[in-house]
This record gives structure tokens, C-alpha cells and sequence, in this order.
């Protein structure tokens, strides 16, 4: 049985699709330090059951390279007491690379959800990866990544997107309140930034620009204000939204 040990943490995280012209503003120095870090080129292969039994629970299992935590990752949703509005709250756990197969202890946890079924790889997705961090005075607050996303199944590309990430670093013990404040200035200034879109769309008489730049503020939006706290409801909007999930 493989000994290597598990590392767990709890992820915080608000995602937005955004066009691939999108460009990303500048935001307020007065949240902290923000610094640009080095590009990262990450490529995951997802394992799931024939009939995505984890996606459709929200969860995610993958091995990955190139982000700095190689290893395998299994992502879990959590439902902590306190929840920054419009958040993704999953607990991560990883194990180093030293298998070619799925964990025992993973497929111990999901056995549940499994009930029986085999786990095969389903999809490869690279992802490169432009981050920036936000440095208060206690440490690293935020980590912003801007990601342009490939995913492909039987090696034939089914989708290709831009996609906005903000993650609150949870290692600082930041309470929901003081969270959700760091995300709401961030989030605000892309939306303001979303709005001189709209507006530069309609001047320009592009319909279908100004649909979907108004659709991306409206999920913004629905994002932020948060869904339904019915954990069905919860899985059934990320299995439609898989391609989406898959890249978290």
C-alpha cells in the first residue's frame, strides 16, 4: 500500500467565464501588494465513472502536472458555517505522483457515491495559467489567476475557454466577513469593467457581443448573490457546467 502521506486544505473560490479579448483591470493597491508570478502550463487528466457519477456530486478527481502541486487532487464540496457569498467551498486533498492509477484511499472516500462502479479517465484538460497574488500584512490574501483552458476527450477538443479565477487563501483564517470583502472588491471592479463593455457594444451596434457580454454579467451576478442551498440543486448546476468544473 502506498505510504505517502495525504495534504488536505479547505479552497475558496469564485470563477467567472470571460471572452477571449477580455482584459483583465487593474485593482485597487489598497487591498494589499499585488505581484504577477510566472506563467504555469498544466495539463490534467480527470478519472470519473462512464456516466460522470463524481461530477454529478460536485466532485472532482485528477492527477495533474505543472501547477506546482503534481500530484493526484480530489476535490469534495464543504459546507462551512460561515461562506463568502457566491463562493465555491471544496476540500482538496493531494497525494504525490506515484501511482498511475487512482489513489485506494480516494476510492475508499468515494465508495459511497461510487457504489461499485470503476473509475476510467474521461478527459485531459491544459490549462495555461497567468496567476497574480495579493499580499496584505499577514501573508498571501488572494491568489487571482487568468486561465485559457483546453479540454479535450478520445484526444479530440470539445471545448476551449477563458476563465477568471479568485481564490481566498484559507491558511490565514480569514473569517466569511472580511473574505467576502477582498472578493467583492475584486469582483466589483470587473464588473464596472464589464459594464464600459456592454456600453462600447451598443455604440458599436454588435448584438451578439453586447448578448454575450451581458449574459457573463448576469452570471456574475447570479454568481454573487449565491444559488440554492439544496445540495441536489448544487450538483445539478455543476454537471451542467462541467467543462467549467473540471478546470477548478
Amino acid at each position: 500500500m502506498d505510504s505517502t502521506p495525504t495534504k488536505q486544505h479547505v479552497e475558496t473560490e469564485f470563477k467567472f467565464r470571460v471572452p477571449a479579448n477580455f482584459e483583465l483591470p487593474s485593482f485597487p493597491q489598497s487591498l494589499g501588494t499585488w505581484t504577477t508570478e510566472a506563467t504555469r502550463n498544466m495539463d490534467a487528466i480527470y478519472w470519473d465513472t462512464t456516466d460522470a457519477t463524481l461530477l454529478r456530486w460536485g466532485i472532482t478527481m485528477r492527477t495533474r502536472s505543472g501547477g506546482g502541486d503534481d500530484g493526484w487532487h480530489l476535490k469534495i464540496p464543504t459546507r462551512p458555517r460561515e461562506q463568502p457569498k457566491g463562493a465555491s467551498v471544496r476540500t482538496e486533498l493531494h497525494r504525490d505522483p506515484t501511482s498511475a492509477t487512482p489513489p485506494i484511499e480516494f476510492l475508499e472516500m468515494l465508495s459511497t457515491v461510487l457504489q461499485g462502479s470503476d473509475v476510467l479517465p474521461i478527459a485531459r484538460v491544459r490549462t495555461e495559467r497567468n496567476p497574480q497574488a495579493l499580499t496584505g500584512p499577514s501573508g498571501q490574501i488572494v491568489e487571482l489567476v487568468d486561465d485559457r483552458v483546453t479540454l479535450t476527450r478520445n484526444e479530440v477538443i470539445v471545448d476551449q475557454f477563458r476563465e477568471i479565477e479568485i481564490e481566498l487563501t484559507s491558511e490565514l483564517g480569514l473569517d466569511a466577513g472580511t473574505a467576502q470583502r477582498f472578493a467583492a472588491a475584486i469582483i466589483t471592479t470587473i464588473a464596472i469593467f464589464t459594464s464600459v463593455l456592454m456600453q462600447e457594444a451598443r455604440s458599436a451596434a454588435l448584438p451578439a457581443a453586447l448578448l454575450t457580454i451581458e449574459l457573463i454579467a448576469l452570471t456574475m451576478i447570479a454568481r454573487w448573490k449565491g444559488g440554492s442551498d439544496a445540495p441536489e440543486d448544487e450538483a445539478a448546476a455543476q454537471a451542467v457546467e462541467e467543462p467549467r468544473l473540471l478546470a477548478g
